[in-house]
């Protein structure tokens, strides 16, 4: 029996290892899926709202969104991963500028991604069109969302920095936490901003763009508040954080 106890404690694990798994990839696994969510939402409350040149505008200006989510992603969980080596050796100082260099990668990229979304707008909507513009309205409604959703930019490029970061010191909970409250938020303002509820004029695409805004800088304003009061590992002033050296 023993035999048996020890075959399973080397190969399949224990409880308290599954127990550690479950309470901190759960809450990742379902952060990742409530983002993903957010960035639905505004093609189907467009849809229930607007004509299909605005839902076909949308989708297609959130691919520029997509891409620029994705490498945002990259770049903050290729430095988490020093963050987690870093917490595991307790190199405190190390673990502050890791996370400097991960907000000043994801910010920097974030302003680029948004200056070439406003000024580059049509083309890029050209762009993922193929180049095929037959469909005027839908290529409008895309523009006018593109311009405005492009200022989200800068607080989910933040975000992402944090939420990484606090994965790799086994902190989920609230990075979950503010993605629930940002997927609320904006479904929310949608409803108030798209159709024009509780007395507001009716904004439509524009609307939908402004509604997934603001709930970036609530999600952003959850996770700093967070930060801030619990210090966390990767915690430090603006010295501490952006001293970055060649050592690192």
């Amino acid at each position: 029996m023993s035999k048996i106890k020890k075959f399973f404690k080397k190969f399949i694990g224990t409880k308290t290892f599954y127990k550690e798994l479950i309470t901190v990839s759960l809450p990742i696994a379902m952060q990742q899926l409530v983002s993903a969510i957010v960035n639905l939402l505004d093609g189907l409350m467009v849809s229930g709202y607007g004509s299909t040149d605005a839902i076909d505008g949308v989708a297609v200006a959130s691919k520029y969104f997509t891409c620029f989510n994705n490498i945002m992603n990259m770049f903050a969980i290729s430095c988490s991963v020093f963050i987690a080596q870093f917490f595991g050796a307790k190199m405190k100082e190390k673990i502050k500028r890791s996370f400097g260099v991960s907000l000043i990668i994801c910010m920097s990229f974030s302003l680029v991604f948004l200056t070439i979304g406003l000024i580059l707008r049509r083309p890029i909507m050209e762009l993922f069109t193929g180049g095929v513009t037959t469909n005027q309205a839908a290529f409008n409604y895309g523009v006018s969302y593109l311009s405005i959703v492009v200022f989200s930019f800068i607080p989910q490029a933040i975000t992402n920095s944090f939420t990484s970061s606090f994965r790799a010191i086994k902190k989920t909970q609230v990075p979950f936490f503010s993605a629930c409250l940002a997927a609320f938020t904006n479904a929310f303002l949608n409803w108030v901003l798209i159709g024009g509820n509780l007395g507001v004029k009716p904004m439509g695409t524009a609307g939908a763009a402004l509604a997934t805004c603001i709930a970036r800088v609530v999600e952003l304003t959850v996770l700093s508040i967070y930060f801030f009061y619990t210090k966390p590992a990767f915690y430090g002033n603006i010295k501490e954080i952006f001293n970055i050296d060649k050592d690192l």
